[in-house]
């Protein structure tokens, strides 16, 4: 029999392979898989020979010829506006600037620089010069 170490993901992803819905599931408590998860230990564990040989061999592609469907999909109709999605009466570079820097964003900078300034003076106020 050959051995090999397991992780905690391969529990986890043997425990969610598992299609039967037996009532008799894990003795384990959700809690005692995540303690067994926490100490990064290595589970070993033993493999027949049947299920070594079934790893061990590799898998061969099947062959099956690709055909195409037949039957074309309809376009995804597009319902939004082309295009900018800005006013056309734009006549300054100011204008332009604007768009991007509303009040709100121009506002935020001077609260944020604001408070910055503050902290900066409460830390460093004493070795202020005027």
């Amino acid at each position: 029999m050959a051995k090999r170490k397991a992780e905690s993901t391969d529990l986890f992803y043997s425990e969610e392979s598992d299609d039967s819905d037996s009532s008799t599931q894990s003795d384990l408590e959700d809690s005692d898989y995540e303690n067994s998860c926490e100490d990064g230990s290595d589970i070993e564990f033993s493999l027949s020979e049947d299920e070594e040989e079934a790893n061990s061999e590799p898998i061969e592609p099947l062959d099956v010829p690709w055909v195409e469907n037949g039957i074309p999909r309809p376009p995804f109709p597009y319902t939004d506006r082309e295009g900018a999605q800005v006013p056309i009466n734009i006549q300054d570079p100011v204008d332009i600037f604007e768009l991007f820097f509303d009040y709100s964003i121009i506002n935020l900078i001077s609260e944020e620089t604001n408070r910055y300034a503050t902290q900066f003076i409460v830390h460093h106020g004493q070795k202020l010069k005027p």
